[in-house]
C-alpha cells in the first residue's frame, strides 16, 4: 500500500535592510526569528547580523509567522515585527531603528531578598507588537536600561514574583539618560501554593492556574 506523505521543507528565505530613520544602513544587528508555534519541530531561533549595507538574510526557515527581532549591539530591546514566510520563496521584511537612550534608575528602600528587576514595555507600532526588555537592579539599588527612543512602561517588582510591583512612564529620547527613583518595601510572603494533578493522580507539569478574586476579576 504505497502513501504519499507531503512535507514542508524548511526552505524560507527572509530578508530585509535595517536602517535608522534617517535612511542610513546600519551595521552589525543582530536579527533573530523566533516561529510563533513553538511546538512545532524544528523551531529553533534563527539569527544574523546585518552587513555594511545593513542587509541581513535568513535562510533554511519553517514556514508560518514568525516574530523578527531587530536589536543593535548593546541595547536592552530592539525592534519587534511579525511576518508570514511561505513555504517558496522569499520573504522581505525591512527595520527602521531609532537612536538610542539612556535609563538609570535607583531603588530606595529595602530590596527584595529574592531580588528586583526592571522590565521596559516600549509602545509598538500600528499593527504590530511592542517590545519588552529588561534589567536587573544591582544589590545597590541600581539599574540602567539602553533603549530605541520611545515612550515607556517601566515596571518594577521580584523576580521570582509579580504580585507586588510598581511603575513608571518615561519618554526616552536618543542621546540622553533619564534617571528614575522607585522606592521599595519588603512585604511579607502571600503565596497560594498547590499541586495540579492529572485524572489518574500524576502530576501535571505546565498547567495554567488563574488566581481570581470573589468577583472573578483581577487574575
Amino acid at each position: 500500500f504505497p502513501v504519499e506523505v507531503a512535507l514542508a521543507r524548511a526552505g524560507g528565505v527572509l530578508e530585509g535592510r535595517v536602517s535608522e530613520s534617517t535612511g542610513a544602513p546600519l551595521a552589525n544587528v543582530r536579527v533573530e526569528a523566533i516561529p510563533v508555534l513553538q511546538d512545532v519541530p524544528g523551531t529553533a531561533l534563527t539569527e544574523a547580523r546585518t552587513d555594511a549595507e545593513g542587509h541581513y538574510r535568513l535562510d533554511g526557515l519553517a514556514p508560518g509567522p514568525l516574530s523578527v527581532l531587530a536589536r543593535r549591539e548593546g541595547a536592552t530591546m530592539g525592534v519587534r515585527q511579525s511576518v508570514d514566510v511561505g513555504e517558496e520563496g522569499l520573504s522581505r521584511l525591512d527595520f527602521t531603528l531609532e537612536g538610542l537612550g539612556t535609563v538609570e534608575g535607583r531603588v530606595r528602600g529595602a530590596l527584595a531578598a529574592s531580588g528586583l528587576e526592571v522590565a521596559a514595555h516600549g509602545r509598538g507600532r500600528p499593527g504590530q507588537p511592542g517590545s519588552i526588555g529588561r534589567g536587573l537592579v544591582s544589590p545597590e539599588g541600581t539599574f540602567r536600561l539602553v533603549l530605541p527612543a520611545n515612550t515607556y512602561t517601566l515596571m518594577l517588582s521580584e523576580r521570582e514574583h509579580v504580585s507586588a510591583w510598581q511603575q513608571q512612564v518615561v519618554s526616552v529620547e536618543e542621546g540622553r539618560t533619564v534617571q528614575v527613583d522607585f522606592s521599595w518595601e519588603e512585604r511579607p510572603p502571600n503565596d497560594c501554593r498547590g499541586v495540579v494533578l492529572e485524572p489518574d493522580g500524576t502530576p501535571s507539569p505546565g498547567a495554567f492556574v488563574p488566581l481570581l478574586d470573589a468577583e472573578g476579576r483581577g487574575m
